[in-house]
Order: C-alpha cells, then structure tokens, then sequence
C-alpha cells in the first residue's frame, strides 16, 4: 500500500480496509523515513513498512514472510 496515492492516502486506505474486517497481510510502503510517518502507517493496521526505494531483494523477503516456507515457487 502506497502512502502517497491520488484520492485517499495508503493508511487511510489500510484503516478502511481494516474496518471492513480484510485481514489479508498489508505492506505500507513510504518515501518517508520519519519513524512517527511510518509508526502512523502500523497504526493504522499495516503489518509492515517498507522505505522507498525498495528493492527487489528486500520486496522478495517481505512477500516470501507472508506467503511461509511452503508457498509454492512462481
């Protein structure tokens, strides 16, 4: 979830999200590095923030948490 998007910024968004009850694992993703921006984005019912520029390495990591030791390679 983007933090800076047109309409409706990615925490707004996760807390919506949260409110109707979707519990899959949401990833915050920021350009600000402020840990009070990215406290704001946990807050809200990210499950984890990741600081812009991200790279594929660290991306891969996150989802591959997620998804657990027996997830099927793509």
């Amino acid at each position: 979830m983007d933090g800076v998007m047109p309409v409706m910024d990615g925490r707004k968004a996760t807390m919506r999200l949260r409110q109707m009850g979707v519990t899959i694992p949401i990833v915050g993703v920021t350009g600000n590095s402020l840990v009070e921006d990215q406290m704001m984005f946990l807050s809200a019912g990210a499950n984890v923030i990741l600081t812009k520029p991200v790279d594929r390495s660290t991306l891969a990591n996150c989802v591959s948490d997620f998804l657990g030791p027996n997830a099927a390679p793509r």
